[in-house]
Order: structure tokens, then C-alpha cells, then sequence
């Protein structure tokens, strides 16, 4: 079974027929999938009619497909065309012969999704045509097209197309999405490249004439990083899980049962299944001639968005249509025709390949790879010839072992082990595809420091940060392993942000607003000292009611950093079993006034107390006296 990345954007287009060596001539696809309103329109025929479900679709035949409505072609070896709404194209050229397939597809308006399998002939060409632009594949999937102000489009998810455009040649590949510049394309790394989210965000802003070249490679990225988040967050609520492929088959088609929790509806090779978490089937079929690896990407919809969430493999071999010749001793017991090291990046799969002596049908072959082993290839191999791929990531915890152990035993024959390297792209989001955590565990305002947890690394490596009041501060550290983090806090109350990215860029992020007063010595200063403080003031009339006079208090809290009053917890101000409290939110700055009352001839004594938020008490008494 290979499971490897699953990929964005739905379905494929292309102009493709393909079968392997000695295939009979083959020149029309097969209509495959249909909603809405379609329409067709036979070579050098009048009239348009109704596109039928299961109809051949044959070389210089036009599609139009309307609002809501597409359709999705297959062509002989698996591959499959995907014409979306609102599209008029023509299948140019389309030949298939002696496993030499020759494609051309015009896009005279709208895109296709396109997804091919890969080609055994060297000489195959495939190409797509639009008013402005010619651009050849080989194996790849994407979408091509236009937008609606007739500009060109191309965006790869995997794979690599050559466009000529006004004269030049330009190359891009999966990850990347081509638009134009005048008579030039400007080459972009989106990571939704390949997906129709990403191309009908592009076509609404290259609606908009107004935009320069600069200004609109800004909105690009900036669209493209909020349909990433979108997806993001639409990928924690998605799991699929589908049943283990045999390595090889010899039929033409291959049953793929699994079901998708979390997705509207699943599309596998053109087939569409409601989701919601129920059992699907899908059963891809192809050409009987078109033997070779075959690949099953698998997309989901989630509300609006269409998510990669898987891609299954096998290799059809076909029936032997004559005898194998008997296996001499004198060949090798094992051939391992891999490079070693395997490297891995995208997919996050490695295919180990080779041959056996098929003299001892009892005798066995394993690849193994840490704790995993492939079932015996022995039966599951024709002709001697094995092909065996394994997923490797970060998720499966397999992605940091050092070695593919390729081994075949025979009793009668004797046994050989060959060993290869494994070399993993971490910096590559289909290997590396767990984000780190962050979590803070505890903070002390008094000591100044928090302490964060770093988890969810398996032999991985991430680069920490922070910012404060959203400054970046000077430190990046890297850490390899799940650990405790102690950071200084600076003093005073701020905003910070704690950071950890890993090689692929996924990250994690924590943002708090965290306070810290260290041990100082402050004092309480009152205007006119701490000695006593006589006044006098003449008596109130006969018969006035009241007996009492008013005098201004005014003191300061000193040694606080930048006079800021954050630092001050609680004041209360006291006089004669009267108690006045003043909380953080009344204050202004370290310097408060506060009105007395005072009686005449009386001694008033006010003490004023000040508890500091790093645990400092401050207490002052003032004696006032009315004559």
C-alpha cells in the first residue's frame, strides 16, 4: 500500500490517451462523471446536443459546460479530465498507440483539473492549448486555463508543466502557479497551487485592471494564506482511513473501499462518493493494455473548500499471455535496482523496486523499514520483478529511521540481504506533517520568568521564539526534543508571543499578556514631609452645622521603573476608623491627591498604606492638627 500525500483542488483535466506497449490504436475518452448541464458537439456536426453519461468523446469533438455543471472524462490508462463549470474545450488530438499517446486539448475558455498517470513512452506529449499559451505535461496534476478576462493561468500541484508563451519558455513545478505579466508569466510558490480554490482566487484578481503587478502578487499571497488557514482548520475535523491496496494487480480496475469523516463527499478517479463518514467504494478502471503504476489521488470537499486527503497506488501488471521461462541457478537471488539512499520529500513515500530468482516459488521477500514489514512479494510479483512502496512521515513515526532492509530467503537456493539508505526531507510538509505545541505550564510575576511546554516533536526540530508588545526580540533557539522552556520576563506588564516552528513551517503559537515586578526598594514621599502639619483656620459661624475643613494629600509612590503605576497593586488611606481604598483602576500615574476632612481643634492622624505588586508593604502615618 502507498498512502502518501492527498492532495487540494478537484479533479483534472487534460488531453490524454494512454495504454502501454503493443496497445491496439485507441482515439476517444469516456465520459466519466456529469452534473448540470453539459453540452456536445460532434466533430464537424451543426448542432449541439446533451452530453450523455458513459458517451465517447473522440478526437476534434467540443464540451461546454455552464453554471454548476462540469464533467469529468477518463482516458484508457486511468487518467482523468476534469472540465469545470462554466468551460468550452476541444479535444484537439487524441491518439493512443503501441503505448505512444499523443494528446492535445484546446481550453478555449474556462479550466480542467487534470490528473495523469505516468507514462512508460518516452515519446508520449501531452498538451494544452489556449489562446496565449501552449504548455506540455508528463505525469503531473494541476488546473490550466483562463480567466474570464481571457489571462492565462497554470498552477501545479505536483509534477511539472512547460508553458511557451509570446516566444518564451518557462518551467514550473508542483507548488507553483504561473500567471501573466504583460507578454512574460511570473512564476509564484502558493501552497494551494494545483487547487481550483486557488484558481478561482486568482481569476476574481486578475478581474481587477487596476491592480499592478506588485500590488496583485500581494493579494495572491495574501488570498492563498487565508485559504491555507481555512484549510487548516477544515483538516482537524478530516480523517480518512482506507483499506490497504495490493502492490500489484492484474486486472483492469481495483475496488478502493475507505470511508472520510469530517467531508461533504469524497472524488477518487473522477468517481464521487457522499462522505459524512459512511463506507464508500470507488472502483477506477483502465485501458487492458496500459500497464504500469497507477495513482489514486483522493480529494475531499469540505463546505466550499477541496482538500487533499490521500493518494493510493498499486501497479497493474496484466495477464501473462505466455509461459515464464524457467529460471536458470545461475541468476541472481536478488537485484534491488533502487538508488540508495532513498530519498523522500513529496510524496512522503519510497518504492523500492528490483528482482528475484523466481526458481523457488515457496521462497520469500521482505522489505522492511524499523517495525514494518511488506507482506512476501514473492507471490505478489510477476515475472520475478518487485515493486513495493512504503509511506514514510513524521505521523507514521517512521521517518527517522536510517535503512530499508530488502531481504529474500529461499531454502533450496540459499538467501541475500541488501541494505539501503533513507534519506527524509524534513523540511518537506508532506514528511513533516505533525506541528509542534506550545503550552505554558506556570508563570511567577514576583521572579519574572514563565515556563512553556514543548511537545509533539518526534525527532524533529524546531526554532523558538518570542516577541513582546510585538517587537521580535533577538533569541532563536532550536530544540530536537519535547522540553520545558523557562523565559525571562521583562519587567513591567506586556504582551508576548511565544513561537515554534518546525523545518516545514508548521507551527505554534501563544500569545498572553504577562506581568513582572521585581523585588525594589520604594518609599512613600508626602508632599511637606511626614511631620506633624498644623493648620489654622478661623471657627465656623454660630449655629453653622458642620465643624469641618478640607486640606489636599498629596503623596508619591517613588523607584517605580518609568513612573508607571501598573506596579502598584492596592492604596487605602485611613483617618479615624474612615478608610478610603484605591484600586489599579483609579490610577493615573505614581502621584495621587486625596481630599482630607479634618475637625476643628482636633489631631487627625492619616496613615496611608501601599501594597506594591511585587509583595513590598509601605506604610506612612501624617499627623494633621486644627486650630
Amino acid at each position: 500500500m502507498a498512502f502518501s500525500r492527498f492532495f487540494k483542488a478537484v479533479c483534472v483535466f487534460l488531453a490524454i490517451l494512454a495504454s502501454f506497449s503493443m496497445a491496439a490504436k485507441n482515439n476517444y475518452a469516456k465520459v466519466h462523471y456529469k452534473t448540470g448541464d453539459v453540452s456536445y458537439l460532434k466533430n464537424k456536426a451543426d448542432n449541439w446536443v446533451p452530453l450523455k453519461g458513459d458517451q465517447k468523446v473522440y478526437q476534434g469533438d467540443l464540451i461546454q459546460t455552464y453554471l454548476e455543471s462540469m464533467t469529468i472524462l477518463r482516458i484508457p490508462d486511468g487518467s482523468t479530465i476534469s472540465i469545470e463549470e462554466n468551460s468550452i474545450v476541444s479535444v484537439a488530438e487524441l491518439v493512443s498507440e503501441d503505448g505512444k499517446n499523443t494528446s492535445t486539448t484546446d481550453i478555449k475558455k474556462g479550466k480542467v483539473r487534470f490528473d495523469v498517470q505516468k507514462q512508460a513512452n518516452k515519446e508520449s506529449s501531452f498538451k494544452f492549448k489556449t489562446g496565449t499559451a501552449v504548455a506540455a505535461i508528463r505525469g503531473t496534476e494541476g488546473v490550466i486555463g483562463t480567466s474570464e478576462n481571457n489571462k492565462f493561468i497554470a498552477s501545479l500541484l505536483n509534477g511539472q508543466l512547460e508553458i511557451v508563451m509570446g516566444g518564451k519558455s518557462t518551467t514550473i513545478n508542483g507548488g507553483q502557479t504561473a500567471i501573466p505579466n504583460g507578454d512574460e508569466l511570473v512564476v509564484m510558490d502558493l501552497s494551494n497551487s494545483g487547487t481550483t480554490d486557488l484558481f478561482n482566487i486568482i481569476d476574481k484578481i486578475l478581474g481587477d485592471t487596476t491592480l499592478t503587478m506588485d500590488s496583485l502578487s500581494k493579494l495572491i499571497i495574501e488570498k492563498n494564506l487565508d485559504l491555507e488557514k481555512a484549510a487548516e482548520l477544515a483538516k482537524q475535523a478530516l480523517k480518512c482511513e482506507f483499506a490497504p491496496m495490493p502492490d500489484q494487480v492484474t486486472d483492469t480496475t481495483v475496488v478502493i473501499r475507505g470511508k472520510c469523516a469530517g467531508a461533504d463527499s469524497v472524488e477518487i478517479s473522477g468517481q464521487k462518493r457522499e462522505a459524512k463518514g459512511n463506507d464508500m467504494d470507488f472502483a477506477p478502471v483502465w485501458d487492458e493494455s496500459a500497464l504500469g503504476a497507477k495513482k489514486f489521488s483522493v480529494t475531499c470537499q469540505v463546505g466550499a473548500l477541496h482538500l487533499p486527503c490521500g493518494q493510493l497506488t498499486t501497479n497493474y501488471i496484466g495477464i501473462p499471455k505466455e509461459a515464464q521461462v524457467a529460471t536458470s541457478q545461475n541468476e541472481p537471488l536478488l537485484t534491488v535496482s533502487t538508488a540508495s539512499p532513498v530519498s523522500v520529500s513529496n510524496p512522503a513515500a519510497a518504492t523500492i523496486e528490483g528482482s528475484f530468482n523466481t526458481q523457488d516459488t515457496s521462497a520469500t521477500l521482505f522489505v522492511k523499514l524499523g517495525k514494518y514489514t511488506s507482506p512476501n512479494l514473492v507471490p505478489l510479483s510477476a515475472n520475478g520483478q518487485f515493486s513495493h512502496t512504503i509511506s514514510i512521515s513524521e505521523r507514521l513515526r517512521n521517518w527517522s529511521e536510517k535503512e530499508f532492509t530488502v531481504e529474500y530467503n529461499s531454502k533450496t537456493l540459499g538467501s541475500k540481504t541488501v541494505v539501503l539508505g533513507l534519506d527524509v526531507d524534513k523540511s518537506s510538509k508532506a514528511t513533516n506533517n505533525i506541528a509542534p505545541t506550545l503550552a505554558m505550564k506556570s508563570k511567577d510575576s514576583l521572579k519574572c520568568y514563565a515556563k512553556l511546554y514543548l511537545d509533539n516533536l518526534y525527532n524533529d526540530e524546531v526554532i523558538y521564539s518570542y516577541s513582546i508588545d510585538n517587537e521580535t526580540a533577538n533569541v532563536s533557539i532550536r530544540y530536537k526534543n519535547k522540553t520545558a522552556i523557562k523565559q525571562s520576563l521583562t519587567s513591567g506588564i506586556h504582551k508576548y508571543t511565544f513561537n515554534v516552528t518546525d523545518l516545514a513551517g508548521n507551527s505554534s503559537q501563544i500569545t498572553k499578556t504577562l506581568g513582572c515586578f521585581p523585588a525594589r526598594k520604594h518609599t512613600i514621599e508626602i508632599e511637606g514631609g511626614k511631620t506633624e502639619k498644623r493648620i489654622r483656620a478661623p471657627k465656623p459661624p454660630q449655629g453653622y452645622p458642620s465643624n469641618t475643613i478640607f486640606e489636599k494629600l498629596t503623596f508619591k509612590i517613588t523607584n517605580i521603573p518609568d513612573n508607571d503605576p501598573s506596579y502598584i497593586k492596592l492604596i487605602t488611606i485611613s483617618q479615624k476608623g474612615k478608610k478610603t481604598i484605591l484600586r489599579p483602576t483609579d490610577f493615573q500615574s505614581n502621584i495621587f491627591d486625596h481630599q482630607l476632612e479634618l475637625e476643628h481643634n482636633a489631631v487627625t492622624n492619616v496613615t496611608i498604606n501601599v501594597i506594591m505588586k511585587n509583595g513590598s508593604v509601605l506604610s506612612v502615618t501624617k499627623t494633621y492638627k486644627v486650630q
